[in-house]
Parts: C-alpha cells; structure tokens; sequence
C-alpha cells in the first residue's frame, strides 16, 4: 500500500472504469477530472496533510484504492471516503484483506475508530461494510439526490 501521485492518475482512471455497478449507484460517471477532484478533495474542515489516496497494486497493475482522511471527523478517527477494489479482484476475499492491512494500519498509527458512508441503496457496498464490522450510526446525510448512510467501527 502506498500514495498515489496524479502521475498515476491513468492508473486509477483504469481501476474507476472496472467497477460500472458503483458509478451506477454513485453517479456520474468516472472523467479525467472527476478522478483528480477525488484524489486532491478533502473536507472543508480538515486539512491537505490529513487526506492519503492509497494505492495497492498487484505487479503493475492498480488493484485498489483508498481516500482515507485522518482526524477526521475528530480526532483519533479515521474517514474513509472511497475504497474501490478493481472489478476483477471483487467477490474474491481480496478486498476484506486490504481493508484489513488498511485497519491494521491505522490501529497501529493509534487510530480508534474507522467512519464512512455508503450510499442507502447500494447493498453491495452495505454488505461489504458489515461484513468487516461496521455498524450504521443511526445518521444519514444527504449529497445530491443520494441518501448516504454514516457507518462505523472501533479499532
């Protein structure tokens, strides 16, 4: 796992465009521009030296991807705001065991709780987060026409 540059914004594009089912359920779907935008964006209230675009990659090949934004919305949280596995590596395990090194991680840099949220009418995206151990809040917010559900996990 390491940061990805804009360099490597190619690279992440190819990944964006293997998982279709996603940009169905968060539309639109993926540009040039719009990778960039999710590889520069962090929250108004948070900072650029908190926000990490992860990569991993298998050989040369760009497999995975995290936004994750420390301290974020406290302290000793972390906010994953996208973790997209590439669309042939899905429903194979692989995404659990990065979201695991990912976890491991960010326990070991004495993070104590994980948040994020997942669009409502994405089951796909609510089974995956519950089956690694999150739990919806109880809150959802709203970001255009989607209903996104706030879920979290304590590390």
């Amino acid at each position: 796992m390491a940061q990805v540059t804009l360099e490597q914004l190619n690279d992440v594009f190819a990944l964006y465009q293997t998982n279709p089912l996603y940009f169905q359920h968060c539309p639109p779907k993926p540009s040039q521009e719009s990778v960039k935008e999710d590889m520069t964006n962090y929250p108004t209230s948070s900072s650029p030296d908190k926000k990490y675009y992860l990569g991993c990659w298998k050989g040369k090949e760009l497999v995975a991807v995290m936004d994750v934004v420390l301290d974020y919305p406290t302290d000793e949280t972390a906010w994953i705001g996208l973790f997209m596995i590439h669309g042939h590596y899905q429903q194979t395990g692989f995404g659990t065991q990065v979201f695991h090194l990912l976890e491991d991680c960010l326990a070991r840099a004495h993070y104590h709780e994980l948040q994020l949220a997942y669009v409502k009418t994405y089951p796909e995206a609510a089974h995956f987060w519950t089956k690694v151990g999150f739990q919806p809040t109880g809150r959802e917010a709203q970001q255009g026409p989607l209903c996104l559900v706030i879920a979290r996990k304590t590390i």
